[in-house]
């Protein structure tokens, strides 16, 4: 029948003239970015040294070149260490904060998304201060007697600082999936008198392996293009990614066609882990709202109290520790002249100026394709704009921010002098990293608003605006304010783009912290850190608050 038809395949066949009509932004916007990776795909081919006719030529070199074979096994080793380690501490911890109730959780919830926001270099600071050969552990060897040790640098610290940063993300992940389940598992166990290994293998393991595979791609991408932490503390050239190769040949060697070959390859890779990802791609939302009740009955016994202690101290010294001493550093200083020097407040001015406007470039990206794909919907228009609206920010998590950058730069050079434009690249670039997050955050609140409101809406033949005004904004604020924050933060902390285009006069707080550290300034090093971790959280804070109001649906 006619009517089922239409009913099951609501989407009608594609009209281009309507479709243009109805959301020629978002196509103008699918064009650009999708335009923009074909480019910098081109010029990165274009000036490897395989060139156009011996793409395939560049994966053989992993063969033949020691040291692309070394850098790409060490890329695998420490994404995959990385990975592994992190998803096995916070099984645990997610466990134990499922099951316990205690002043403070809620705080200590908020603390996880301050590690996963918090920009890289601090991270690798409060590192450095609890690991390093004058921090905290040091400085507790030396009180017995024992010489000062170095184990930081190499794969130890970028596992500590992977674990650092990915370790409370995960656990929120596994939590909010414990969190779904039924009070009526527990009330059976408990009948049933299960102990704390059978409920873990019959009830919290089958829930929390569902998000496992999604969640260990997604980290593996993030781990395998990790640039900060590997370039702050692999320690020189048996520790180095792809990822630092290619910052190294275009920063230090200016080796144009060893770069765009390394980028190649890396770009390949990336590919085929976003491809897994798909795969296995389930809804992972860091701004998910967890309970902090539920029904599971509280552990006994003598076992369940030492695994709880034991997972209380490894988040004591994962992820307190390193906070607490960023602060602690900061505090402690006598020397505060780094105030008076004019670099740190123009690399202030600048970290704002790009977060807010890489941020504001984002959101508009983002609701432009969103909306439209909705426009689409709503006048029952299929085609494969439709589904690229809302899934183009895969196209954009298969390119790293420094091959991108590297893409640009080769692209651009002919040109101009791309140094002196350095700040409104990095802008575009950290809008675009940014992109994916905001299309996840915001693409489940406008699928929903419009199966809610579409129909009345098009009936009552409300405009445009006054559908904005009155519908989506007060619907869309809260989901809006904290993906602008979480846009604004990522990009406040980026180190990967600007430290390709960096100068004394673009230079960024991020940056301005890995020179303090390279240049062993710890007391300066100190202060910009806790800086840093000030401003960006005051900026999270500030933005989700000014968008999201306090009385803006949820």
């Amino acid at each position: 029948m006619p009517t089922s038809n239409h009913i099951s395949n609501p989407l009608k066949a594609f009209n281009p003239i309507k479709a243009l009509k109805l959301a020629y932004m978002g196509y103008l916007i699918l064009a650009f970015i999708i335009g923009l990776a074909v480019l910098v795909f081109v010029a990165l081919l274009g000036h490897s040294s395989a060139n156009v006719a011996g793409f395939f030529n560049i994966f053989g070199q992993i063969i033949a070149d020691d040291y692309i074979r070394h850098i790409t096994y060490f890329s695998f080793l420490q994404a995959g260490l990385s990975t592994f380690v992190a998803i096995l501490i916070a099984i645990p911890v997610a466990r134990f904060l499922y099951r316990r109730q205690f002043w403070g959780k809620s705080y200590l919830l908020k603390l996880f998304i301050l590690a996963f926001i918090m920009p890289t270099m601090v991270s690798v600071f409060g590192i450095i201060a609890v690991h390093g050969r004058q921090g905290i552990f040091n400085d507790f060897y030396s009180l017995f007697g024992f010489e000062r040790v170095t184990y930081l640098y190499g794969l130890t610290g970028i596992l500590l600082a992977h674990i650092f940063i990915n370790m409370p993300f995960s656990a929120r992940i596994f939590l909010s999936e414990l969190d779904n389940i039924p009070a009526e598992y527990w009330r059976l166990s408990k009948q049933l008198g299960l102990s704390e290994w059978q409920i873990f293998k019959q009830i919290e393991w089958p829930i929390m392996r569902l998000s496992l595979p999604s969640l260990a791609s997604l980290l593996f991408i993030l781990h395998f293009t990790s640039f900060a932490t590997v370039l702050t503390l692999g320690g020189g050239p048996s520790a180095t990614t792809l990822e630092v190769a290619i910052y190294q040949s275009l920063k230090f060697d200016f080796d144009l066609a060893k770069g765009a070959s390394l980028a190649i390859l890396q770009l390949s890779f990336c590919l085929l882990f976003s491809l897994f990802l798909h795969r296995f791609s389930t809804q992972i939302n860091l701004l998910h709202s967890i309970g902090l009740g539920n029904a599971r009955p509280k552990p006994h016994g003598k076992t369940s109290y030492i695994a709880d202690t034991l997972v209380i101290f490894i988040i004591i010294i994962a992820l307190i520790l390193p906070l607490s001493s960023v602060f602690y550093n900061a505090l402690a200083q006598t020397d505060f002249s780094v105030f008076g020097r004019v670099i740190l407040w123009r690399a202030v001015n600048n970290s704002l100026i790009l977060s807010l406007c890489a941020a504001g470039f984002a959101t508009f990206l983002a609701l432009s394709l969103l909306l439209s794909k909705r426009a689409l919907a709503d006048h029952k228009i299929s085609n494969i704009g439709y589904h690229l609206f809302s899934s183009v920010g895969n196209v954009i998590l298969i390119v790293p921010s420094l091959v991108f950058g590297m893409g640009l730069f080769l692209l651009l050079r002919p040109y101009f002098n791309i140094f002196e434009y350095g700040l409104h690249i990095i802008l575009v670039i950290n809008a675009l990293m940014a992109l994916p997050y905001m299309l996840k955050t915001l693409s489940p609140a406008i699928e929903n608003m419009a199966k809610q409101h579409s129909k009345l809406s098009r009936a009552l033949g409300i405009s445009r605006l006054d559908r904005w005004r009155i519908i989506d904004w007060p619907t869309l604020r809260k989901p809006l304010a904290h993906s602008v924050a979480l846009a604004a933060t990522i990009s406040f902390g980026d180190f990967g783009v600007i430290a390709l285009f960096g100068n004394d006069q673009t230079i960024t707080l991020p940056m301005l912290l890995y020179q303090s550290i390279g240049d062993y300034r710890s007391a300066d090093g100190a202060v910009i850190a806790c800086i840093l971790v000030i401003l960006a959280f005051g900026l999270y804070t500030l933005i989700d608050r000014i968008i999201g109001g306090r009385h803006a649906k949820a």
